[in-house]
């Protein structure tokens, strides 16, 4: 018996109407044994009905991780539009239940939709001091952004020099390159990192493995994104984005998307750095940089929250304050001694653009760690 009959077995024999499993970035050890291991990092909710088939809530960022042949998929962006789903999906259930994590079970009855909401976002929203940096941790967050940098342009450089040798590099080779490089470095990440050229970096989160990956040729739009952090007890992770082009002349429409990019990062901090004294909250600096992209005509093609939380915790997206009024509406301060990435993004069907930079707040102060990208990085192909 698989373990979606055992469930609909279970809904039949006792009346329940729907078994939902929540996950937020791993939350939930319960939720692989039915999807496998993946990597979301979104809200994800499985619901198993006994008068429906079973589908998945995700976000359109994570979905690609899933097969709809396996189960119905449902997709938001928003937080908006994650509210909806969640009125639309659970108003026609009398009674639930809801798995938190592999120990918590909750019921509920028609009244699922407010349940719901107030339950993720209590369990969302953490006081920015578990986010709180030490003086340690700002330096080795420095000292690993420092590595991320050099490594970055080693990466770069090496797809140069393999084009101009006519030299077979794909995405994947420049994946375990930064990876040794960690290793050297004495660095560590969870995942990633992601190296993805023209329509793969259309794609957030896509990552290339040993099995799914593309050639890197003359011409080709390329995008890294890495992160990583010291080995060191506690340390802070680093997490940077840049893009390139294989070539001397890039791509008018590349270019444009980039430099729209980068005006919005320009903005984002100029109102941060006027403002922070007096409050500035994750909702209000995505607002500033969003509104600039949308104003441009580009605001279809940005599908993410501008930035994240950033901590010495398992993975680079950390407890604090993140600077989302899209995916969720984060009206939290951001705080004093805490660090967050701005990496607004333009996704098209042929390429993607992102930048990312961190941010960290010392002593009421806003410090940028690391390089911001002013211009496209370009190559000297032969």
């Amino acid at each position: 018996m698989t373990n979606l009959q055992i469930v609909n077995d279970y809904l039949k024999t006792n009346s329940v109407d729907a078994w939902i499993v929540y996950d937020f970035k791993g939350s939930n050890n319960v939720l692989p044994n039915f999807v496998g291991e993946k990597h979301f990092t979104r809200k994800v909710l499985l619901v198993i009905s006994k008068t429906e088939d079973p589908y998945i809530i995700c976000h359109n960022i994570d979905h690609f991780q899933l097969n709809s042949s396996d189960y119905q998929i449902v997709t938001y962006n928003t937080w908006q539009e994650f509210e909806s789903v969640l009125k639309t999906s659970f108003n026609k259930y009398g009674s639930i239940i809801m798995q938190l994590n592999d120990n918590q079970m909750l019921t509920a009855d028609s009244n699922i939709v407010q349940f719901v909401k107030e339950h993720i976002t209590n369990k969302d929203i953490v006081n920015n001091v578990k986010a709180t940096l030490t003086e340690e941790q700002i330096e080795n967050h420095k000292i690993a952004m420092q590595h991320l940098v050099e490594i970055k342009n080693n990466a770069f450089k090496l797809i140069e020099d393999c084009l101009n040798a006519d030299k077979l590099i794909t995405e994947y080779d420049v994946q375990k390159y930064i990876l040794k490089e960690y290793e050297n470095r004495n660095l560590v990440t969870d995942s990633g990192p992601v190296v993805a050229v023209n329509q793969n970096a259309g794609m957030p989160h896509y990552e290339p493995n040993q099995q799914e990956y593309a050639v890197i040729n003359k011409g080709d739009t390329i995008l890294i994104d890495l992160w990583a952090k010291l080995k060191t007890e506690n340390s802070c992770y680093a997490d940077i984005t840049w893009v390139a082009y294989a070539g001397k002349d890039v791509p008018k429409e590349y270019q444009t998307a980039f430099d729209v990019i980068k005006k919005s990062i320009e903005l984002g901090l100029e109102y941060l750095n006027q403002n922070y004294l007096k409050g500035v909250r994750g909702c209000d600096l995505d607002d500033v940089v969003r509104n600039y992209i949308k104003s441009m005509d580009y605001d279809k093609y940005f599908t993410h929250r501008v930035g994240h939380s950033i901590y010495a915790d398992n993975t680079p997206h950390g407890k604090g304050t993140n600077i989302d009024n899209y995916e969720s509406c984060d009206c939290r301060l951001i705080a004093n001694n805490t660090c967050f990435s701005i990496e607004p993004g333009i996704y098209t069907n042929s390429f993607g653009v992102r930048e990312e930079i961190n941010v960290c707040i010392i002593d009421n102060k806003v410090t940028v760690t690391a390089p911001i990208q002013k211009q496209i990085v370009t190559m000297n192909i032969k």
